[in-house]
């Protein structure tokens, strides 16, 4: 059947999981709430973003400001990720795009690999 993975995945765990499914049930979700996606924890929060915007274009990242259609917020159609501070600036890969991390928190305190996914949410 199209969209299968030949019927099995990884030694028989998901038989019949189609890579819809697979994926869906790794994206990040307003539901959800925390998602584990490749190295990282995500979470999303929606916030003002103005603040992190000038302060972005103040570090010399120039760009616009967006919201997706799906309510992911965007800078220059990065998704708009928060992060520990040394990793400002950094491109990363996140269940829902491509992300810039040009935010902070105190949740890095916790879990300096953690991610937090902008959002109207």
């Amino acid at each position: 059947m199209p969209g299968q993975e030949g019927g099995i995945l990884r030694g028989g765990v998901l038989k019949g999981t189609t890579t819809q499914l697979l994926l869906a049930l790794t994206v990040l979700t307003a539901a959800k709430g925390v998602n584990t996606f490749m190295d990282h924890e995500e979470r999303w929060y929606n916030l003002d973003m103005s603040r992190v915007v000038q302060t972005a274009k103040k570090n010399g990242i120039p760009g616009s400001y967006s919201v997706r259609s799906d309510g992911v917020k965007t800078y220059n159609g990065f998704v708009i990720c928060a992060g520990a501070p040394e990793r400002y600036g950094e491109i990363i890969d996140t269940s829902l795009g491509k992300g810039l991390i040009i935010d902070t928190g105190k949740f890095v305190e916790e879990d300096p690999t953690m991610i937090d996914i902008a959002t109207n949410w």
